[in-house]
């Protein structure tokens, strides 16, 4: 800090401060005296911690940047309110560029563009490959779930999935794939048992084995207690693939 004595002349003035108690400094040309800053310590959320990591990292890393580089950033961010650091960081975030040391080695720090995701609902597959009904449309049993985080499945009912308390919005879909050849046409129907209310209806012709078709309900608004059932029929004799067909009861929204 400096201040003028009576000749004109700046002379300097030293304002100690008394470590970790005490800070004396001055803002704006007036002395201030306030309280040392607590530490502020380790973040205790991990995703704070990955990023301040991320930041570290990534602060370093654009020193590697070549002349060139910061040539632009400084011309880009004038009058913007930005430095040319906060260009080049967004930069390497956004992987527009890596850089590279003095050895040719690739460095990049890019962030995650996906955060992780955990599935809720179900996944199912029957246990082996069936026979579709040619007389009306048939309800399909299916095997213990792959996925079922909600416990929808009914083992006693193997074919219906009932919606948990909580759940709120779903989207059902389920694929049917043909195991035998000719030419035949599928009905694949999701619906509601306990309300006897078809909430989808698709159908396809079906010639070569492997080849199917899918129906799906998009958005569905749930009630605890709904009864989730796939029924399908053919127009001649036809068996499912078991390996191909599946059931995925996606949870969109829940409280």
């Amino acid at each position: 800090m400096t201040s003028r004595n009576n000749r004109g002349s700046q002379v300097k003035l030293h304002r100690p401060a008394l470590r970790g108690a005490v800070v004396v400094d001055t803002p704006n040309g007036k002395l201030r005296i306030r309280k040392w800053p607590a530490k502020r310590g380790t973040p205790k959320s991990p995703k704070v911690r990955e990023q301040n990591e991320w930041f570290k990292k990534t602060a370093k890393l654009i020193k590697f940047a070549d002349a060139g580089q910061y040539d632009l950033a400084i011309k880009a961010t004038v009058g913007t309110g930005l430095y040319p650091r906060d260009l080049l960081m967004h930069a390497v975030s956004s992987g527009f560029y890596d850089i590279l040391d003095t050895d040719g080695q690739m460095i990049t720090n890019r962030r995650k563009w996906i955060e992780p995701v955990n599935f809720q609902g179900v996944i199912a597959k029957p246990p082996s490959n069936f026979g579709i009904s040619t007389s009306s449309l048939q309800p399909i049993d299916w095997d213990l779930p792959l996925i079922d985080t909600a416990g929808m499945w009914d083992p006693g009912n193997p074919d219906q999935f009932i919606i948990p308390a909580g759940v709120q919005v779903v989207q059902v879909t389920c694929v049917l794939a043909s195991a035998t050849t000719g030419s035949k046409t599928f009905m694949l129907q999701i619906r509601d048992p306990v309300a006897a209310a078809s909430l989808a209806l698709v159908s396809a012709d079906m010639g070569t084995p492997g080849y199917g078709t899918h129906v799906e309900t998009g958005a569905l608004i749930v009630e605890e207690g709904d009864v989730i059932q796939v029924r399908c029929q053919s127009t001649s004799i036809a068996t499912a693939r078991a390996d191909i067909t599946r059931l995925t009861i996606a949870i969109l929204e829940a409280e």
